[in-house]
């Protein structure tokens, strides 16, 4: 089986995607009309990375949540950060 990794920051940007076997992974923007389907391509400075090395070392042993589990979070996790602040401050 080919497993597939997404790896993302806080704000959901797309840092990593690494995969046991080569896959064709395309990004779908549509804020970006003129180039909104956009294929990410292995390399050595690239976002796609391939190789079963590179999914041991995103999957580092964690536990694997399920959409079915009885726990939101599933076990074995650790606390989660405090809300955020608000950002924007009113201004006169």
């Amino acid at each position: 089986m080919n497993r597939v990794c997404l790896v993302t920051n806080e704000g959901a940007d797309i840092l990593k995607v690494v995969s046991d076997e080569p896959i064709r992974f395309f990004v779908i923007n549509d804020h970006i009309p003129n180039d909104r389907v956009y294929e990410l391509t292995p390399g050595e400075n690239a976002v796609l990375h391939i190789g079963v090395e590179h999914v041991r070392a995103v999957l580092r042993g964690d536990p694997v949540g399920h959409i079915h589990d009885q726990q939101r979070f599933g076990t074995g996790h650790g606390p989660r950060k405090a809300p955020a602040p608000p950002g924007l401050k009113l201004v006169d």
